[in-house]
């Protein structure tokens, strides 16, 4: 089977598995996110409370009084990841109140657009140490809230209008990272920053499969030239997946086989 074969099959595989929990229940809990992977213990008042402005009031008092662009960028990205933790809590504490959650979203949306453009504001590169932190702490929680969003969808698959939100959000996720290798490095440093956000991941059967399926969206964001270093990223993955995939248990190796099985038949 060939590479681009091979890769088709574990994307295809990747989404499945993100999209049946039913079958892979066990193994989907262990890799869900949480806002502890977040980094927010406490995400305190929720997009669904009244008194939810006086956060937002807060978090524009403080953007005003700080003056250090790269600080400036780096509290735009605390901000959106509090709002994406925000967005956890609803989910998990008031799940049928689609209408806050579609709402945390759409914020989440208007704190990527500022993120976005506090990055392309920025006039030094990853040489500057407090930029190539900042640049670190990006794609590790890009990779997050990708996820993040990927459990939202198939958790409400029937909610039309909060996965169509959602499908914006992950587009301004890829957009906004997809400026990194462009403005600030180089391809190679680009991917090895993705490699290690994986390899930092929690421990999880499908660790590698969903880098695969998200890496693959920002991919398709970078410039033509760009895209070969990140596929060899891609195989990698799968490669590694591969040879771990022997732990998950038989019900799951046989579904994979049978979606493998199906994918070679149609490139025959």
């Amino acid at each position: 089977m060939s590479k681009i074969v091979v890769f088709l099959s574990f994307l295809a595989i990747s989404w499945w598995l993100i999209a049946a929990p039913t079958q892979v229940e066990a193994v989907s809990q262990q890799e869900e996110i949480t806002t502890q992977d977040l980094g927010v213990e406490n995400p305190g008042i929720l997009p669904s409370s009244p008194f939810y402005f006086i956060k937002d009031w807060g978090r524009g008092i403080k953007k005003i009084l700080t003056f250090d662009p790269v600080k400036k960028a780096e509290l735009e990205l605390q901000y959106t990841n509090e709002v994406a933790a925000e967005i956890k809590k609803l989910e998990e504490i008031s799940p049928s109140n689609i209408k806050a959650i579609t709402k945390a979203v759409t914020n989440y949306q208007e704190n990527v657009e500022r993120l976005k453009s506090r990055l392309e504001g920025l006039k030094e590169t990853s040489q500057n140490s407090n930029i190539d932190k900042l640049l670190d702490k990006l794609v590790d929680r890009s990779l997050q809230h990708q996820q993040l969003f990927d459990d939202l969808v198939s958790k409400f698959e029937n909610q039309t209008q909060l996965k169509e939100e959602v499908k914006v959000s992950q587009e301004k996720i890829n957009e906004m990272i997809s400026q990194v290798p462009q403005k600030f490095e180089n391809i190679d440093v680009f991917k090895e920053r993705l490699e290690t956000a994986v390899e930092n991941k929690a421990n999880g059967a499908l660790k590698e499969l969903q880098a695969v399926k998200i890496i693959n969206q920002i991919k398709e964001k970078l410039p033509e030239q760009s895209r070969g270093k990140i596929q060899e990223l891609q195989n990698n993955l799968i490669e590694k997946f591969e040879s771990q995939a022997e732990n998950l248990s038989p019900a799951i190796q046989q579904e994979i086989q049978q979606i493998q099985n199906k994918i070679q038949e149609k490139n025959r």
